[in-house]
């Protein structure tokens, strides 16, 4: 498909490999059914989440454009974005058990990531206006 756009809440009740030659967007709450379901996205240009994402066992941003979070993110297990393109976040607070960040990340206000294990940042990490806050509290 070229382009996958989600108006409507969505609920993953199974394992979900979203693959699109160009943008995914999910403009209204994405969860995981009984928080063990995992939602892979591969794009060729942008991935927007423009609410909240919850219960999932694994998020993985595959994206050469911007991987964009506009809602919180509270109990998932794994997130993981890729080393190309770059992560934005406009959200107050990330809750994960582990989180890599393998691209750039820049977030739109002051930031709160409470992890069970680890957050590794593996590139450049900023503030948009360079006035935001990170807070990461791990273990």
């Amino acid at each position: 498909m070229t382009d996958a756009t989600f108006n409507d809440a969505v609920t993953i009740e199974q394992n979900l490999v979203i693959t699109a030659g160009n943008d995914v967007i999910f403009d209204a709450a994405v969860s995981g059914d009984a928080g063990t379901e995992t939602l892979t996205v591969n794009a060729s240009n942008d991935l927007t989440f423009g609410s909240t994402v919850d219960d999932l066992a694994s998020l993985t941003a595959n994206v050469t454009g911007v991987t964009r979070f506009d809602g919180d993110l509270s109990n998932i297990g794994t997130l993981i974005t890729d080393a190309n393109g770059s992560t934005v976040i406009n959200t107050a607070a990330i809750g994960v058990t582990d989180a890599t960040f393998n691209d750039a990340v820049t977030f739109e206000q002051n930031l709160v990531v409470t992890a069970g294990n680890d957050v590794t940042f593996n590139a450049v990490v900023s503030g948009d206006a360079g006035t935001e806050t990170l807070t990461v509290n791990t273990g």
